[in-house]
């Protein structure tokens, strides 16, 4: 079901226009998949705007492929009658018996925004968005954003309840003029550290892989890599009952999202093989010259060891070669070992609307924060009995 007129698949919708004084906008709604496939060409061309992979229409509908009774989408937007101006992706969670909106998105750290071509299409999707009356929640919200700043404009305006907090921020790694060791020194590394840990093979039958694989090789390589996934989302009772609960199951996610972007080539596989066997894996997603590190994996006998790092250091010496600029990893921590990291300032911007279960909503998770601060707080020490 949309709410809202647009022809979404007309080639006007895929070509969005800068804003101007006599453009009359109007808001909608998608809350049906299939009303969000037909987006498809208009959420394009707005992403096409931004780099991050959050903002892709590919990115919602591996997002809505696990919607139903526990968790329901609200695809908002913003159109002028012809073409497509804001558009902002939405799961509503039920939370303490009260719904909330939050950005759609599985538990992957990565930065957000809202797309849009100009301020005021913007703001009025903003706007439409807090008059549903229900919390908003968007995490990771980039802050150096429009949205973030409009968002910290609203709040002196009292119509709502609006709470800014600084986030964790998102790492990258400048690798256009990275300097890398000789690749053979890098596989007589792999080769001994392998040797070390029960594995045979020498420098020459190691191997560094990166590829863009066909349709038809990347479930194979994504099932492939998940058998090395030590997580509990590899396992198939843990993944069942993700479903039956409000969040979405990650790995299900990126199933359905790597298929959706092997179909435009945006796909990346490094994997560090030795004799034909699988030590270590990353996925990436490739866009705007930019590199974007979804998730890893390896052999769990090689946890704390430097084979991940060997790894990524092969993978930056092909994407230099294809002329990306910068890699982006969900912590320091997957880079900080290869090179000096750079940041990304994030917020997390929580609003509740002035409405009786909004502000309801707000009073129980702050009287919920505090107790598990209470919780947290280590037992006093026993006083120590007077010798005397």
């Amino acid at each position: 079901m949309v709410r809202g007129f647009v022809d979404m698949g007309s080639a006007s919708a895929a070509s969005p226009v800068a804003a101007g004084p006599l453009v009359r906008l109007q808001t909608g709604a998608a809350i049906r998949m299939d009303s969000v496939l037909a987006m498809r060409a208009a959420w394009r061309a707005l992403a096409d705007r931004s780099e991050l992979p959050t903002t892709q229409f590919e990115w919602a509908v591996a997002a809505m492929n696990q919607v139903g009774s526990k968790i329901q989408a609200h695809v908002g937007y913003v159109t002028d009658g012809g073409s497509m101006r804001a558009i902002l992706p939405l799961l509503i969670k039920r939370r303490l018996g009260i719904d909330h909106l939050h950005f759609m998105s599985p538990g992957i750290t990565m930065p957000i925004d809202i797309v849009h071509t100009d301020r005021a299409s913007l703001e009025q999707l903003l706007r439409a968005t807090i008059r549903l009356g229900r919390p908003i929640v968007l995490q990771n919200l980039l802050e150096e954003s429009m949205a973030a700043v409009l968002l910290k404009e609203m709040a002196s305006e009292r119509r709502a309840m609006i709470t800014i907090e600084n986030a964790e921020p998102v790492t990258y790694l400048p690798i256009a003029d990275y300097q890398l060791q000789d690749k053979f020194q890098s596989a007589a590394r792999v080769s001994i550290l392998a040797t070390s840990y029960g594995l045979s093979g020498g420098p020459n039958d190691v191997i560094f892989q990166c590829v863009s694989p066909s349709l038809e090789q990347v479930m194979q390589l994504f099932h492939e890599s998940m058998q090395l996934q030590a997580a509990p989302a590899a396992e198939p009772a843990a993944r069942k009952k993700r479903r039956a609960s409000r969040e979405l199951d990650t790995f299900e996610f990126l199933r359905t999202y790597a298929y959706q972007c092997a179909h435009r080539g945006e796909v990346r596989f490094s994997c560090l093989r030795i004799g034909g066997r699988l030590l270590a894996v990353q996925m990436f997603l490739v866009r705007k010259q930019t590199a974007w590190l979804l998730t890893s994996a390896h052999l769990d006998r090689f946890r704390g060891t430097t084979l991940d790092t060997l790894l990524m250091a092969e993978t930056i010496r092909k994407m230099q070669a294809d002329k990306i600029q910068k890699l982006v990893a969900p912590s320091s921590e997957s880079v900080r070992e290869v090179g000096q990291c750079r940041e990304m300032s994030c917020v997390d911007i929580r609003i509740y609307p002035w409405s009786s279960r909004s502000l309801m909503a707000r009073m129980m998770g702050a009287a919920g924060n505090a107790s598990r601060r209470l919780l947290s707080r280590p037992s006093p020490e026993p006083p120590i009995p007077d010798a005397s």
